[in-house]
């Protein structure tokens, strides 16, 4: 079961003053003075439950529904290189005010890398695929 899956073993979700982690820079420095890291699991059995994880996605991500728009703060599903992942919506473009169709600046929430992609790429995802933690978190620097 998916909710199951996603209770990790034993890992801090939340970061305290002075806790390390592993973790590969994923995206570049904004001009707020924010970056993206991917954290990596201690454990191999939260990386096994998060390939399980990814797995499922790819799964049921194929037969949801694309969406035709979007909002911030929406969770979605996108087909980026080789296979599905989460996307938080940034920010969008309204179609209505151009000829190009409508795009979206996504974060993928699971190793921080930030694209733009036509709306028509987004799947909808439903809530049971919120409950896995981000494997990504945002810096302020």
């Amino acid at each position: 079961r998916l909710p199951d899956l996603c209770q990790l073993d034993g890992e801090a979700i939340e970061l305290g003053v002075g806790m390390k982690f592993f973790c590969t820079i994923k995206d570049i420095l904004t001009s707020e003075g924010e970056f993206w890291v991917e954290r990596e699991f201690f454990s191999s059995e939260n990386e096994r439950k998060f390939r399980q994880f990814k797995e499922i996605l790819s799964i049921f991500a194929t037969s949801y529904e694309s969406l035709k728009d979007v909002y911030i703060g929406q969770l979605v599903a996108l087909h980026y290189e080789t296979s599905w992942h989460r996307a938080l919506v940034v920010s969008k473009s309204d179609a209505a005010s151009s000829s190009l169709p409508a795009s979206a600046r996504v974060r993928l929430v699971d190793n921080g890398a930030s694209l733009y992609v036509n709306v028509a790429q987004l799947k909808w995802l439903p809530e049971q695929f919120y409950l896995f933690p981000f494997k990504a978190l945002e810096c302020v620097f």
